[in-house]
């Protein structure tokens, strides 16, 4: 029985990220904050203090990163959504559910997405068993409130440059793969700081892009949610950082999930919506054209 609906599995064929609001319950994220902050507080940081909040370091939390409160992550809504995603059977729970990630609040001018620090985490060409780049809020974060930023539809972009370049018998290096992702874009190369916005940021991309010559959209989402919301993405989805002005501190986990030994992300032969989300890029870059309506979405 599936956990995601149709719809939820086509926005993430598309977007290459679905949004997963309340996949782990509240109530049990407390603990996982209340062990963060204990952590926190032997070098000085007080959750009800934020004049305490100045020397942040996610280094601190490293001790704790295994702490059996946190396999509730393991929810059986998130569960069943990688197992929708992925293929049950082809992953297993991890150990360890990533880095944590915490911002404190930084006073400044309003907030507005970022130019800098644009990058995605695996390439085409990388370990082909990394499946899904999870962000897990463990506490809230609220718009402004330095939730990592996403480009949805970049995973299908950078692919499709990297089979581009590959066609024409060019060495589809990490240099040479991001130029051509960002340069071929008005809108990235606005969004990247190439060029100036005609309007102030957080107008201008609050809108889609353009469709490109694939009819292909790209849309800015500032992962922002409540403590226990998940976003799930492709493993290709390019993103940054985020300021943080609400007065907040964003905790976090970021996690990369692997596959098992023996099963590849791109398997042809694999009838799951990650193996199947990038067919009709590579199919196109065999000479076939196709045809997407980005309204759609």
């Amino acid at each position: 029985m599936s956990t995601l609906t149709n719809d939820e599995i086509a926005r993430f064929e598309y977007d290459g990220i679905l949004h997963l609001p309340g996949a782990i319950a509240g109530e049990v994220t407390a603990p996982m904050r209340a062990l963060m902050w204990k952590q926190l507080a032997y070098s000085g940081l007080v959750s009800s203090d934020p004049s305490t909040w100045k020397n942040v370091s996610n280094e601190k939390l490293r001790e704790v990163n295994r702490s059996k409160v946190f396999r509730h992550i393991d929810s059986p809504r998130l569960h069943g959504a990688i197992d929708d995603l992925v293929g049950a059977g082809r992953w297993q729970v991890p150990a360890n559910w990533g880095m944590f990630r915490m911002t404190a609040p930084q006073p400044g001018p309003a907030w507005e997405p970022t130019s800098n620090g644009w990058h995605s985490d695996c390439l085409p060409s990388d370990n082909p068993r990394q499946a899904l780049f999870m962000l897990i809020h463990i506490g809230e974060t609220p718009p402004g409130g330095g939730g990592t930023l996403l480009i949805a539809g970049s995973h299908r972009r950078l692919a499709r440059c990297a089979a581009e370049l590959g066609a024409a018998g060019n060495n589809p290096s990490r240099k040479r793969l991001r130029k051509r992702f960002r340069d071929g874009s008005p809108w990235l190369r606005k969004l990247m700081g190439e060029e100036p916005a005609d309007r102030p940021r957080a107008e201008y991309f609050a809108e889609p892009s353009p469709p490109d010559e694939h009819g292909e959209c790209l849309r800015l989402v500032e992962a922002h949610g409540a403590a226990g919301d998940v976003y799930l993405c492709h493993p290709l989805m390019y993103h940054a950082t985020s300021d943080n002005r609400s007065s907040h501190m964003r905790l976090m986990r970021l996690k990369m999930l692997e596959l098992d030994p023996g099963y590849e992300r791109d398997q042809a032969d694999c009838d799951v919506p990650l193996s199947r989300c990038l067919r009709s890029v590579q199919h196109h870059a065999m000479g076939h054209p196709v045809a997407t309506d980005c309204a759609a979405f």
